[in-house]
């Protein structure tokens, strides 16, 4: 070894002597520390919306924010009520029932609509008519049959109130934007103070959406009967079920997991301590990560949920590295402070190592264009950090303080042995078979290689939700008989006032709702409810004024005549007209109605739909795409390239960073091969097993890297080290693995275990993020214990050593 190499031993040599000396002092110290850090944890917060995937001055999420003052929530809950009697007294009453309850009890409510309160506009004489589809309550056969033909004629209900074979009809519940104002007391509802300013407006809070849904749960559960069957989807209902069941399965199978390492490390380590101190530096460590993220004010977001995961599988990993040598050297009957000066100067350097590469890795991922993978990329690597310092700077302090029973333990030489005698026969058969093993290595990763072209990149969340759950049945059977849940939205600016007076502009809305139908039917992928636009009201109006004549469903040629259309519209009491356009008509808004899908598929959809519009509209009219569904789709847009290149910095920091800390090039550059081929493998066999690269799929590479890279530095110092001391390949492999390789062992059988349990989850996205974990864990081992001394023989190899490998490298 290296002088300097030594001085970095002799100096934690010296740091754990010094823990030893005073460790309650070290202990008070960090009582303080995690006192005044922790104290920021009541700060926390979790923000699980759509928006919080953006950075604050992201122009797509300034926009969106500024579509929703102009026009309220995108968002409905949506109420489908399926029954072979629609048109019926019966029927009409009880939906008529349900509207006004709903509206009674629903908080910070904005609208509903139904077969109740739809716009109906016709012409009576001279006279333009618009009021509530039922108004006029129908009483007889007669009023139900003429009920039935407008609902049924209605092109502009379609899809949106009634469905096309009219077994259902939906209601549709819009919420505001922001909280009620709180009033001073002493004020009535229509009354402020006269000398404060107006309250800040506050948006609805998760929480709050959370009590207004299931208030619409139990006024639901009331009116449901046989012939009254309703479902209840949305994307409010699906986002929050969503939030719900990802909080609570996360909550259950990292408890579940936490358990069973737990249980793995009393029995591979059989001691109370080696079970207890790794799972403390982990608790310390994320509990720290969390303050210090509530200190800078960032919230948890859906992908930082994998955080705690994370944090487990480097705190216990660099934990069992210490302990496992730790209580080899006790059980060859050496003290506490010695054992753990040993296992200190053996293991301190490396962990330090992978500390720094993991998390400079990590910190590649602070540029994302996405918020949630930054936050990730930044406080993950903080959070290594923290657990650097909490293993080697409180870990042997706990010890020192610990009991620990320091008699050599005989009944343990069976156990040790079958260790021992795996890790041997590894060493042995990677000396006899170096060459053979590099060449099925390659082999191998060349077939995996082949499938990564093949991987999909696919998000779409209902899908996560288990077939059986009633939201995602209500969703599906939504999207199928009403043709779709969620609006995807556009607008369009004319660039002048009056702009869509214009009959060209206003045929050319006309034109692309067109276009949208048709697209989503020929491409095969996606498809169209509905469309909703200016348009529509304006041929609407125009056949009403024309007695009611369909022939007259059109837009007028005249832009005066238009004008005046929409004048006549607005007089006649209606508000409908500032849903699709500005007060100044300039800016139209087209929406269009599209199922819970693959926000992948939307991709292209909306760079056709903007193409089309450019198109039609030319360049004097200036077209954005906004809405909540557009959120969606740009972000795992927007994660998919910006996780993949933050995947590559990261790759070339590590690599780069591995040949610094390894002091040689062609060390540096080879030690990747071990690194590479477990992530290589598993994005392989996704692609060879067509399993969906989303959002969380896409996160299992944050913890690959901290394992993988772990595993790899500790083999490649530790063997250095016995190589310079032996000048054996052959020898320092098997001191490598006797040493180093029986942590690696223990803490990989740990860890895929309880990474394991999460396939038991419900949830599709959760078992695929156990099973790749784990899958990953387990081929990263397998690249360290087989690959990496395959590939350390053939590059040191000497004849005289291989001439000594038995023939045979059984157990």
């Amino acid at each position: 070894m290296s002088r300097s190499g030594q001085r970095i031993e002799q100096f934690f040599a010296e740091l754990t002597r010094f823990q030893f000396r005073f460790p309650k002092m070290i202990l008070a110290g960090w009582i303080l520390f995690f006192a005044l850090l922790w104290s920021q944890m009541t700060q926390i917060r979790m923000e699980t919306s759509t928006e919080s995937f953006f950075h604050e001055d992201d122009p797509v999420l300034i926009a969106y924010e500024q579509f929703r003052e102009d026009y309220g929530r995108d968002e409905v809950i949506i109420l489908a009520i399926e029954s072979e009697n629609i048109f019926s007294l019966e029927f009409l009453s009880q939906l008529r029932r349900l509207h006004e309850e709903l509206e009674e009890k629903v908080p910070n409510l904005e609208e509903i609509t139904s077969m109740v309160n739809a716009r109906s506009t016709y012409g009576e004489a001279d006279e333009l008519i618009v009021e509530d589809l039922l108004e006029n309550f129908p009483e007889s056969e007669e009023d139900l049959n003429a009920l039935r033909q407008r609902v049924m004629g209605n092109k502009l209900y379609r899809n949106l109130l009634i469905s096309a074979g009219g077994d259902a009809t939906t209601l549709t519940i819009r919420t505001s934007l922001y909280q009620s104002p709180k009033l001073e007391e002493g004020f009535g509802p229509a009354q402020i103070s006269p000398n404060k300013p107006e309250p800040e407006l506050e948006l609805l809070s998760d929480e709050q959406i959370h009590q207004l849904l299931q208030i619409v749960s139990e006024v639901v559960e009331k009116y449901e009967s046989e012939d009254f069957v309703i479902h209840l989807a949305g994307s409010p209902i699906v986002t929050d079920n969503l939030k719900l069941s990802l909080k609570k399965n996360m909550q259950l199978f990292l408890g579940m997991a936490v358990g069973s390492i737990a249980i793995f490390l009393f029995l591979l380590l059989r001691r109370i301590s080696g079970m207890i101190l790794p799972l403390l530096a982990v608790i310390f460590s994320l509990i720290s990560t969390l303050s210090v993220m509530s200190y800078f004010d960032t919230a948890i977001k859906l992908p930082t949920q994998i955080l705690p995961s994370f944090l487990l599988a480097v705190g216990i990993g660099a934990s069992v590295h210490i302990l496992s040598i730790f209580f080899v050297e006790i059980r060859k009957g050496k003290n506490k402070e010695e054992a753990m000066v040993e296992s200190m100067s053996h293991s301190a350097l490396p962990i330090v190592m992978t500390s720094i590469t993991t998390a400079v890795g990590l910190w590649s991922f602070a540029g994302a264009e996405v918020a949630p993978i930054a936050d990730l990329g930044i406080y993950s690597g903080a959070g290594v950090m923290i657990c650097l310092g909490v293993t080697l700077f409180l870990l042997p302090t706990l010890i020192a303080l610990v009991p620990i029973w320091t008699k050599p333990m005989e009944t343990s030489e069976s156990k040790r042995g079958v260790l021992d005698q795996v890790l041997f026969w590894l060493s042995t058969f990677s000396a006899r078979h170096a060459g053979k093993i590099l060449l099925v290595s390659i082999l191998v990763l060349g077939f995996f290689i082949g499938g990564i072209p093949k991987i999909r990149f696919a998000h779409n969340m209902v899908t996560w939700l288990p077939d059986s759950w009633p939201v995602r049945q209500a969703s599906d059977w939504i999207d199928h008989k009403m043709q779709g849940s969620i609006m995807l939205e556009f607008l369009i600016d004319s660039g002048k006032e009056n702009g869509f007076h214009d009959p060209v502009l206003l045929n050319h809305l006309e034109e692309m709702s067109v276009y949208a139908k048709s697209y989503a039917r020929e491409n095969g992928q996606t498809f169209v409810g509905n469309v909703i636009t200016l348009s529509d009201i304006l041929k609407e109006i125009h056949k009403a004024l024309n007695n009611n004549q369909e022939e007259f469903a059109a837009i007028p040629e005249d832009p005066q005549l238009i004008a005046q259309e929409f004048l006549l519209f607005e007089n006649s009491g209606a508000d409908e007209l500032e849903d699709v356009v500005d007060s100044q008509f300039r800016t139209a808004r087209f929406s269009v109605k599209v199922p819970w899908d693959n926000a992948a598929y939307y991709v292209k959809f909306v760079e056709d739909m903007n193409a089309e519009f450019k198109k039609k509209f030319g360049p004097e009219v200036q077209i954005s795409t906004t809405g909540i569904l557009f959120l969606l789709t740009t972000s795992i847009d927007l994660m998919m390239h910006s996780t993949v290149i933050s995947y590559l910095i990261a790759g070339a920091l590590i690599t780069l960073l591995m040949i610094l800390l390894l002091r040689s090039l062609k060390l540096g550059l080879l030690s990747m091969y071990p690194n590479f081929f477990p992530i290589l493998i598993t994005l392989g066999m996704m692609g060879w097993l067509d399993i969906p690269m989303d959002m969380f799929s896409m996160l299992i590479g944050s913890i690959a890297i901290g394992l993988v890279v772990d595993d790899t530095i500790h083999f490649m110092h530790n063997y250095r080290r016995y190589f310079a001391e032996t000048g054996s390949p052959v020898k320092a492999v098997e001191k490598t693995l006797e040493t180093t390789g029986r942590a690696m062992l223990l803490t990989t059988l740990v860890l895929s275990t309880g990474f394991g349990l999460f396939m038991f989850s419900p949830m599709l996205n959760l078992f695929y993020f156990g099973w790749l974990t784990a899958m990953t864990l387990v081929l990263a081992l397998a690249a360290d214990l087989l690959i990496a001394p395959a590939m350390m023989i053939l590059l040191d190899r000497r004849k005289s050593d291989l001439e000594k490998v038995p023939q045979t490298a059984g157990m």
